[in-house]
This record gives C-alpha cells, structure tokens and sequence, in this order.
C-alpha cells in the first residue's frame, strides 16, 4: 500500500529525527548511513534538535527552514511533501515524523518506530500531537545525488582476495578429495559388480591396497583442507579485529558521549 514512499527506520529513540531526514534524502535519489547524519546534526543523548536537522539537511546538499503552522497547512497545494514534523507521541515522547501527504480525513506518515513504520492517522490525532513545527527541505541549486558507501559483507572481498595462495590451496585439496572419493566409489562398486563374482582375487588384493592408500590420501587432503581453511581464517579474524580497533581509537569523543553502554559493538 505504502510502497512508494521512501522509509528509513530509527537505529534507537534517539535517532528518529536523523531516520526522518534520512527517509527524505532518499526520497531526492542521496543515501547517508544513520552515523554519519548523526554527526552531521549532532545528535546528542537527547535525541536531535530541529536545528540539528535543519545544519545537517544544508551540509547534505538541501536548503531547509522551520517553520510554526497549523492545520491549514495540509489545505494548501503547493506544500512539498514529503517534510518533517515535530510531535509529542501519545502526549509523552518527543518525536518526528515525516509526513508524505494528505488523503481526506487522513495524513499519511512515516513513522521512525520499526513497529510503525508507514501509515495513516486521522487529521484529529495528528492535531493533538502534533507541535506545530515543521520543517521543509528542497534541493538546492548546488546539490548533486551522494550515495555513501554500504559496508557490506562484500567489503571484505578485497582483504580475502589478498590470500590468494592459500586459497587456492584450499580449492586444490578440496578437488583432490572430492575426486578421490568419486573414484573411490567408482572402484568399490566395480569390486562388488566384477571382481568378486569372477573370483579375480589376486587382482582384488591390489585394487583393495590401491583404495586404502587413496583413502589414506583423501583423509590427508580433508586434513590439509581444514588446516588451511583454519588459517585463513584466523588470518582474516586478526586483519577485521585489528581494523575495528582501529576504527574505534579514531572516533571522535562525541561519538563515545552519545553511545550507550554497549552500543559501540
């Protein structure tokens, strides 16, 4: 039903104001990850202020006001939607919304909370919660679409590929064992189909022998294949862990202040 809109949820209840101005930059073709426009508004324990959202909106590329209304707002034509507004949910959380447009009797909002996400609300409900602040934001003439980079489960492509060698060695004995073992079937049932019941029991004494030494030969390929594999990875475990230290010691020190216990990780 919703569909069409552009959503981004909040990470916690501090983040609702950055969730909402994240759901517009996207709805303009831009992507900024939560942390970065957290930084950008500098959001503080308190959750983000209107003029955080506002300076952060601008270092974005957008130009955006504040402004105090009532309902006669949702009555005009020109209003660009979708914009966000200040409330006091359930007369107790402050909070925003984005509001993406009107439909009779209802507004249609984005809701930050995961559990809420996109819905409508009566024109009534709204009102009670509603602050009367809203804030629009626009393109300026300078802006130019920004999609910041997700770090991903294939960012980490680039370090693995720098194993090539041990790689292919994990490829190599992994092929090995698997052909060993085909061919080893292959055998087994030639032995049970030709051997056996033509009585070749000279010829069976050295394909038996021949087959405890490929099996022999396979377990040592597994070994092998595993002792790389556990290589690997613990090579791979100490560069990511190292990276994240490393990333953690460069945070900024209002990184630490918003964060609770806990939430680095």
């Amino acid at each position: 039903m919703f569909k069409k809109y552009n959503y981004v949820s909040q990470i916690d209840m501090r983040d609702c104001g950055i969730a909402a101005l994240a759901s517009i930059i996207q709805h303009y073709g831009s992507y900024y990850s939560l942390a970065t426009l957290r930084r950008l508004a500098r959001t503080d324990n308190e959750g983000t202020t209107a003029l955080g959202i506002i300076e952060a909106a601008k270092l974005c590329g957008f130009d955006a006001q504040a402004i105090q209304a009532d309902m006669t707002l949702f009555d005009m034509e020109d209003v660009p939607y979708p914009f966000i507004v200040h409330v006091n949910k359930n007369h107790k959380l402050q909070h925003y919304y984005v509001i993406y447009g009107v439909k009779k009797e209802h507004i249609i909002i984005g809701d930050p909370d995961p559990q809420v996400k996109i819905t409508k609300i009566s024109k009534e409900k709204f009102l009670s919660e509603w602050s009367g602040t809203a804030i629009f934001m626009l393109p300026s003439n300078e802006y130019q679409i920004f999609r910041e980079k997700k770090k991903g489960l294939l960012s980490f492509i680039p370090e693995i590929l720098n194993h090539k060698k041990i790689i292919f060695l994990i490829a190599l004995t992994s092929i090995l064992a698997t052909f060993i073992s085909i061919l080893g079937s292959y055998y087994l049932q030639e032995i049970l189909d030709q051997y056996i019941p033509k009585q070749m029991y000279s010829t069976l004494g050295i394909i038996s022998i021949g087959l405890i030494i490929t099996y022999i030969i396979q377990q040592a390929l597994t070994f092998l294949k595993e002792f790389f594999l556990e290589s690997l990875s613990i090579k791979l475990t100490s560069k990511i862990f190292l990276s994240y230290i490393e990333h953690v010691f460069n945070l900024p020190l209002n990184f630490f202040a918003t964060r609770r216990t806990g939430e680095i990780v």
